[in-house]
């Protein structure tokens, strides 16, 4: 009973680890403008958190909230070398297509 009750709080804690993992702000360098969700995101150094339960993306300079997306995982053949992003030109502006954090095998479109 004991031994079952240490492996269901073990199974717990590495849970919790791994989604708070998921969910930790990365620091990325957007090196032009760029569109994402409507909002023009200036050129600079931004905090992202991609909340893999919910779909959401969220960006911040500093504490604040620049935008918020939703978007899905979608599994990559290897693993990013790098942090990418993938812009595209639409109707004459730049437009954040997908992101890819440095070591993931797994993009946010």
């Amino acid at each position: 009973m004991v031994k079952r009750l240490l492996t269901l709080v073990a199974f717990l804690v590495l849970s919790v680890g791994v989604v708070l993992a998921e969910n930790k702000p990365e620091k990325v360098e957007i090196p032009a403008d760029v569109n994402i969700n409507g909002v023009k995101v200036k050129k600079g150094t931004y905090n992202v958190v991609l909340d893999q339960q919910t779909g959401e993306m969220s960006i911040y300079k500093g504490k604040n909230v620049v935008v918020k997306t939703t978007g899905k995982m979608q599994e990559r053949k290897q693993k990013a070398v790098s942090t990418e992003l993938v812009v595209v030109r639409q109707d004459g502006a730049s437009v954040l297509r997908s992101i890819t954090f440095e070591g993931s095998d797994r993009a946010f479109v």
